[in-house]
Protein backbone atom coordinates (compact mmCIF):
# COMPACT_ATOMS: atom_id res chain seq x y z
CA UNK A 1 0.00 0.00 0.00
CA UNK A 2 2.73 2.05 1.04
CA UNK A 3 4.12 1.26 -2.52
CA UNK A 4 1.12 2.71 -4.36
CA UNK A 5 1.19 5.83 -2.32
CA UNK A 6 5.09 6.36 -3.59
CA UNK A 7 3.97 5.24 -7.50
CA UNK A 8 1.06 7.79 -6.90
CA UNK A 9 3.02 10.53 -5.58
CA UNK A 10 5.85 10.31 -8.48
CA UNK A 11 3.54 10.05 -11.13
CA UNK A 12 1.92 13.37 -9.50
CA UNK A 13 5.09 15.06 -9.61
CA UNK A 14 6.02 14.24 -13.08
CA UNK A 15 3.01 16.05 -14.48
CA UNK A 16 3.84 18.75 -11.97
CA UNK A 17 7.64 19.03 -13.64
CA UNK A 18 5.33 19.65 -17.09
CA UNK A 19 3.35 21.97 -15.65
CA UNK A 20 6.33 23.84 -14.65
CA UNK A 21 7.72 23.56 -18.20
CA UNK A 22 4.16 24.77 -19.48
CA UNK A 23 4.57 27.61 -17.47
CA UNK A 24 7.49 28.84 -18.61
CA UNK A 25 6.19 29.31 -22.28
CA UNK A 26 3.27 31.17 -20.67
CA UNK A 27 2.97 35.19 -20.03
CA UNK A 28 0.29 34.74 -17.68
CA UNK A 29 -1.15 32.50 -15.02
CA UNK A 30 -4.43 32.19 -16.52
CA UNK A 31 -2.54 31.31 -20.27
CA UNK A 32 -0.19 28.69 -17.94
CA UNK A 33 -3.20 27.04 -16.48
CA UNK A 34 -4.81 27.03 -20.23
CA UNK A 35 -1.81 25.15 -20.91
CA UNK A 36 -1.67 23.00 -18.39
CA UNK A 37 -4.96 21.41 -19.04
CA UNK A 38 -3.55 18.28 -21.65
CA UNK A 39 -1.13 17.04 -19.28
CA UNK A 40 -3.81 16.93 -16.16
CA UNK A 41 -5.85 14.87 -19.07
CA UNK A 42 -3.05 12.97 -20.01
CA UNK A 43 -2.56 11.77 -16.11
CA UNK A 44 -6.43 10.61 -16.36
CA UNK A 45 -5.51 8.54 -19.42
CA UNK A 46 -2.29 7.32 -17.62
CA UNK A 47 -3.63 6.47 -14.28
CA UNK A 48 -5.98 3.32 -15.12
CA UNK A 49 -3.40 2.32 -17.73
CA UNK A 50 -0.72 2.38 -14.22
CA UNK A 51 -3.10 1.82 -11.51
CA UNK A 52 -6.04 -0.40 -12.79
CA UNK A 53 -9.72 0.45 -13.56
CA UNK A 54 -11.34 1.48 -10.58
CA UNK A 55 -13.21 -1.42 -9.03
CA UNK A 56 -11.51 -4.33 -10.48
CA UNK A 57 -9.53 -5.80 -8.42
CA UNK A 58 -8.09 -8.26 -11.22
CA UNK A 59 -6.36 -5.03 -13.01
CA UNK A 60 -3.59 -3.72 -10.48
CA UNK A 61 -0.12 -2.94 -10.76
CA UNK A 62 2.34 -5.65 -10.39
CA UNK A 63 0.19 -8.47 -11.56
CA UNK A 64 -0.05 -10.45 -15.14
CA UNK A 65 -3.36 -8.52 -16.20
CA UNK A 66 -2.21 -5.40 -15.57
CA UNK A 67 -2.46 -3.75 -19.34
CA UNK A 68 0.78 -2.08 -19.18
CA UNK A 69 2.59 -5.44 -18.65
CA UNK A 70 0.31 -7.27 -20.99
CA UNK A 71 1.70 -4.49 -23.85
CA UNK A 72 5.36 -5.01 -22.87
CA UNK A 73 5.69 -7.63 -20.80
CA UNK A 74 8.30 -6.21 -18.17
CA UNK A 75 8.21 -7.36 -15.03
CA UNK A 76 7.89 -4.08 -12.69
CA UNK A 77 7.38 -1.67 -15.86
CA UNK A 78 4.37 0.33 -14.02
CA UNK A 79 7.55 1.37 -11.86
CA UNK A 80 10.20 2.25 -14.32
CA UNK A 81 8.13 3.95 -16.56
CA UNK A 82 6.89 6.37 -13.95
CA UNK A 83 10.55 6.47 -12.49
CA UNK A 84 11.67 7.69 -16.51
CA UNK A 85 8.66 9.93 -17.10
CA UNK A 86 9.91 11.41 -13.52
CA UNK A 87 13.74 11.94 -14.23
CA UNK A 88 13.09 12.90 -18.08
CA UNK A 89 10.66 15.64 -16.48
CA UNK A 90 13.35 16.59 -13.60
CA UNK A 91 15.88 16.66 -16.48
CA UNK A 92 13.96 18.69 -18.66
CA UNK A 93 12.87 21.51 -15.56
CA UNK A 94 16.06 21.58 -14.18
CA UNK A 95 17.70 22.26 -17.82
CA UNK A 96 15.34 25.27 -17.67
CA UNK A 97 16.31 26.29 -14.74
CA UNK A 98 19.72 26.56 -15.39
CA UNK A 99 19.76 28.12 -18.91
CA UNK A 100 17.71 30.73 -17.69
CA UNK A 101 19.52 31.13 -14.40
Amino acid sequence: MIFMGALAYVLSLSVAFIAFIISRFSRNLLTALFKAVPAYVALSFLWPLIFGEAGDSTNRPFTLWNPLYRLVRIPGIEAIALLALMLIGLAVTLWFVIRIG
